[in-house]
């Protein structure tokens, strides 16, 4: 339990930009209800702002693999797939 706690608080500044990320994310995504376009380019700068955080996260963690980034990259893309379904 301590090593959780240690990992949270050693690493809350990275979260607190991860979550300033997303919820920024979804709150201009609600702000532009009616304009998908503009819905979907909101979702990529988001993707794009989440696969930067991660890359820089893991360097400063010092164990950027790869196989790290083709995952990020791969959450983004599955996002923009989704939205450009839904919204496109």
């Amino acid at each position: 339990m301590r090593n959780i706690i240690y990992d949270i608080t050693h690493h809350l500044f990275h979260y607190a930009i991860l979550l300033l990320i997303i919820f920024g994310g979804l709150l201009a995504f609600f702000s532009f209800r009616g304009y998908p376009q503009t819905q979907f380019l909101i979702g990529l700068v988001v993707a794009f702002a989440y696969t930067i955080w991660g890359i820089i996260h893991h360097l400063v963690e010092r164990n950027l693999t790869v196989k790290i980034i083709i995952e990020y990259l791969l959450i983004s893309l599955l996002a923009i797939v989704i939205l450009w379904n839904f919204l496109i």
